[in-house]
């Protein structure tokens, strides 16, 4: 209970920072009739956050956890234990676009007049925006790692690939933006 107590409050306080955040900015976007420059912003930003942390994920779900041992034996087939593990990707994608993008974007709605279509639209842009990141950064990972096979020192390894990911992804964000 003290658990889900604390959950709840931390989760409260950020999407209170966004909201306040977002209120702050949209309102001086506002000021200037630049409101719709808001929704563009929130999207890089969203999609540059959910890409650095897919490929941390990715990398941790996919290669560095230590449930394989318990699972293989098990009678499943590997293309579903990769699936399931991708639908957690995408779990932590979905709790960080909760926490990040749900309360800026009401308060856009609310604050520009924005009618129950934008909502919808809203809606159904959250619900598709994390697969993409999250088949991107999933990619890379893997092609990374084939060639963790031929180092010796994987700590080291997983450290660059790391850092060169999170470059990458970067470099395909602001490329494509």
């Amino acid at each position: 209970i003290g658990k889900t107590i604390g959950f709840t409050i931390v989760f409260i306080y950020i999407i209170c920072i966004f909201g306040v955040f977002s209120y702050q900015m949209i309102d001086m976007l506002n000021q200037v009739n630049q409101a719709a420059l808001f929704i563009g912003l929130l999207l890089l930003a969203i999609a540059t956050l959910i890409l650095i942390q897919s490929v941390v994920s990715s990398m941790n779900l996919f290669y560095f956890s230590k449930d394989i041992v318990n699972v293989l034996p098990l009678p499943i087939k590997p293309y579903q234990i990769i699936a399931a593990k991708f639908n957690v990707l995408i779990i932590t994608e979905y709790i960080v676009i909760l926490l990040s993008a749900l309360a800026p974007l009401i308060i856009y709605g609310i604050l520009t007049g924005a009618g129950g279509l934008f909502y919808l639209y809203g809606f159904l842009i959250l619900l598709i925006f994390p697969i993409f990141p999250a088949i991107i950064s999933s990619l890379l990972v893997m092609i990374m790692m084939s060639f963790s096979k031929i180092v010796k020192d994987k700590e080291k390894l997983q450290l660059i690939g790391t850092f060169l990911s999170i470059i990458m992804v970067l470099a395909i964000q602001f490329v494509f933006a």
